[in-house]
C-alpha cells in the first residue's frame, strides 16, 4: 500500500493518544521509517521537529479535542460487507461523550502501550489499540497458520485481560476463525480475523466491533484524569 492506488485514498489521518504522530522520539533522533529528508542524492531518515511532523486533527480542534469515541456494531461470525457506526469527538465533553461506567487503561506516556495478559499466562508487555490495523495481531504458538494469518479448523474462542500502566485491567473474550473461511466470503469487516505477531498484542479494528471505544489524548484534561488512556 505504497501508492495512492494500492491503498485507494490520498491517506490516513491518524487519531491516536498523542497529538503528534512521531512526537519527541523524531524530534531527538532520525527514527526509521517516519520522516526523511530527500536532496538530490537521495532519501534519508531525517529528524522532525514538532511543529512540522503531522498532527492528529482532533486535538486541534478548538473544542471537544481531548479524544474520541469509537462506536461500532457487533458483527456476524462470518463478517460483513460493510457497516455504520460513529466517531464521537470529545470526552466527558458533551451528553453523549461521557465516560460512564467505563474501564480506563492509562497508557504509556511515552509509547501509548498498555499490557495484554492471555489466558494462557503470555504476557504482552507491547500492546496497543488501534483501528487502523485490519486484524487482531498476536503469538500463538498452537493455532494452526495460513501464512500469515490463522486458519484453525474450528473457530477458538480465547480471554486476555488488557491492563494500564497503574495495573488496573479489563477482560476480554474474542474468537478466531479461520481466515481461509472468512477472506473466501467476499466480506471486508471481521470480528475474528487475526494474524501472527511475534513481539506485541495488536488489537485491531475486530476488538472495536460491538464495543464504545474512547482513546484519550496525551496530556489533555479528561473527567478522568489526563490522557494517554484508553476505555471501554
Amino acid at each position: 500500500m505504497n501508492s495512492a492506488a494500492t491503498l485507494r485514498s490520498n491517506g490516513i489521518l491518524g487519531v491516536g493518544p498523542f497529538s503528534a504522530d512521531c512526537g519527541v522520539s523524531c524530534v531527538r533522533a532520525a527514527v526509521t521509517p517516519w520522516y526523511y529528508a530527500c536532496p538530490a542524492s537521495g532519501c534519508t531518515a531525517s529528524m522532525q521537529p514538532l511543529a512540522q511532523q503531522v498532527s492528529n486533527p482532533v486535538a486541534g480542534f478548538a473544542t471537544d479535542n481531548n479524544g474520541v469515541i469509537i462506536d461500532l456494531p457487533a458483527l456476524a461470525d462470518s463478517g460483513a460487507s460493510g457497516l455504520t457506526g460513529s466517531m464521537i469527538f470529545g470526552i466527558g465533553t458533551q451528553a453523549n461523550n461521557a465516560l460512564g461506567s467505563a474501564t480506563v487503561l492509562r497508557a504509556n506516556s511515552g509509547t501509548g502501550y498498555v499490557k495484554t495478559t492471555t489466558s494462557d499466562g503470555t504476557v504482552y508487555s507491547l500492546s496497543y489499540l488501534d483501528t487502523g490495523s485490519n486484524a487482531l495481531y498476536f503469538n500463538s504458538p498452537t493455532m494452526t497458520r495460513c501464512g500469515f494469518w490463522y486458519c484453525p479448523s474450528s473457530p477458538v474462542s480465547l480471554g486476555a485481560t488488557i491492563a494500564g500502566i497503574d495495573g488496573v485491567g479489563a477482560p476480554v473474550t474474542f474468537a478466531v476463525a479461520s481466515s481461509t473461511t472468512l477472506l473466501a466470503t467476499g466480506n471486508w469487516a471481521f470480528s475474528n480475523l487475526a494474524g501472527y505477531n511475534g513481539r506485541a498484542f495488536g488489537w485491531g479494528l475486530p476488538f472495536f466491533f460491538g464495543r464504545r471505544v474512547f482513546t484519550a489524548i496525551a496530556s489533555q484534561a479528561t473527567p478522568a484524569g489526563s490522557g494517554p488512556f484508553f476505555a471501554f
